[in-house]
């Protein structure tokens, strides 16, 4: 089996771990309005970088409000060329008046989907990216990666 392949297997069997990362994101309370909210978020999502050895530059569009670059030079990187992950950590407003079972930073499952404000835009897709980058680079795929999150 290729490494690739072993990749897509992983995403399968580690399905759980990536619902937890999802979870943990949609946790950060990150609305906007009012927005100048997202650092804790940022920070987590830097940490998790540079866990993989990515190198991060993090600093604020706005206060509290800060962009997280990420960059992975590849093993092979003049050859190569880059893989660029973009997305977005701040989630739609909560409003008055929404029915909402429970807190809408308390994620959970319901019916095998994970609710919680931004679970679809965009934090599963922000934990996918995350989650991606982890499983590549635990299986030794090192192509050169860039990797952004921030303000759109």
């Amino acid at each position: 089996m290729g490494k690739l392949q072993h990749v897509l297997q992983e995403v399968e069997t580690r399905k759980e771990e990536l619902t937890d990362l999802v979870k943990t994101l949609i946790e950060f309370e990150t609305p906007a309005p009012p927005a100048r909210n997202t650092k804790d978020a940022q920070q987590y999502v830097a940490e998790f970088l540079k866990q993989l050895g990515f190198s991060v530059d993090m600093w604020d569009v706005y206060p509290n409000d800060p962009n997280v670059v990420g960059v992975l030079k590849g093993t092979t990187s003049e050859k190569n060329q880059s893989l660029i992950i973009n997305g977005h950590i701040d989630v739609a407003e909560v409003n008055e008046g929404e029915e909402w079972e429970t807190d809408p930073f308390t994620p959970f499952i319901k019916d095998g989907h994970i609710v919680g404000r931004g679970a679809a835009d965009m934090k599963a897709g922000m934990a996918g990216s995350l989650f991606a980058l982890q499983l590549l680079r635990e299986n030794g795929i090192t192509r050169r990666c860039h990797f952004s999150i921030g303000d759109r």
